[in-house]
């Protein structure tokens, strides 16, 4: 089985071929026709041209795809950056947030302090105001 074949290719017929003039003999291959030898080798010429050409067209998708593969890895790279230089925005925001509770809460917990001294300071000069009274 030929290549052309497997390949589910139509065999291509040379313009220049001339058809045997034996009776009978409706072949398109060349090699089961009564070619001269100019015509063999012109038949095998345009044949390899054409594996040529079909060899050139599957390296230029390779080149496409391989193409396609870096762009796709280069952009999975970029995502991969984004993603880590988030949770670390993410992470320095946890940071901040719970140093800042932090010290709202000692603030407050200050606050609560100096308003329970005022607030016992006031109970001791009005228990104090009513014994004088």
């Amino acid at each position: 089985m030929s290549r052309s074949s497997k390949s589910g290719e139509a065999k291509r017929v040379s313009p220049t071929k001339k058809k045997s003039k034996k009776a009978g003999t409706g072949s398109e291959d060349p090699s089961e026709d009564a070619l001269t030898s100019d015509q063999k080798n012109i038949y095998l010429l345009r044949r390899l041209e054409a594996q040529q050409h079909q060899l050139i067209l599957e390296a230029n998708k390779s080149s496409e795809a391989q193409t396609g593969v870096h762009e796709l890895r280069e952009k999975c790279l970029n995502l991969q950056t984004l993603l880590e230089a988030e949770k670390r925005d993410k992470l320095a925001i946890a940071s901040d947030m719970t140093k800042l509770y932090k010290a709202l809460k000692e603030e407050k917990a200050e606050q609560i302090k100096a308003l329970l001294q005022q607030i016992d300071s006031l109970d001791t000069q009005l228990s104090t105001s009513f014994v004088v009274d």
